[in-house]
């Protein structure tokens, strides 16, 4: 009789596991995912942080980010391994790549602080597949209609 309990306990125990991970699992289902090209005077922006941050504050999330590689690409994540972000309006803020210890001396790429701390750049992030590039200029910065989008 005893033996039989500790089954049903343990079954018990199984099934609630089970769906706890279940539920867990199906939270990310309304990301839309984004990607995109980020270019500095038409040639790509490598190393650098593309960091969305939610516009409206309804969002329990700070932000979601991503990095950009040789080409200029990133994607943006929810969590480690997880791309996306929720559906929404942002301002997006975009970092110049960090000097690490391996690579040579350099002068810092400074970016217009119109790009990161002081960002004008927004975007909205949709259900499904969303393209957000940008198109950055060192001096002078112009935004043309339809190049952020």
């Amino acid at each position: 009789m005893a033996e039989q309990q500790r089954w049903g306990t343990a079954f018990v125990a199984f099934v609630v596991l089970g769906l706890a991970m279940v539920a867990g699992c199906g939270g990310n289902a309304d990301l839309g995912t984004v990607a995109g090209v980020v270019t500095l005077d038409g040639q790509p922006l490598a190393n650098a942080t593309v960091e969305f941050i939610p516009t409206d504050g309804g969002e329990t999330r700070s932000s979601y980010d991503g990095s950009t590689d040789a080409s200029g690409r990133y994607e943006l994540y929810f969590s480690a391994g997880k791309a996306g972000a929720a559906p929404g309006a942002y301002t997006v803020h975009i970092w110049p790549p960090e000097p690490n210890d391996e690579s040579p001396p350099q002068p810092a790429l400074q970016l217009p602080p119109r790009y990161n701390a002081r960002s004008e750049l927004t975007a909205t992030v949709v259900r499904g597949d969303n393209v957000v590039n940008f198109e950055l200029a060192s001096r002078n910065p112009v935004v043309q209609p339809g190049s952020i989008r």
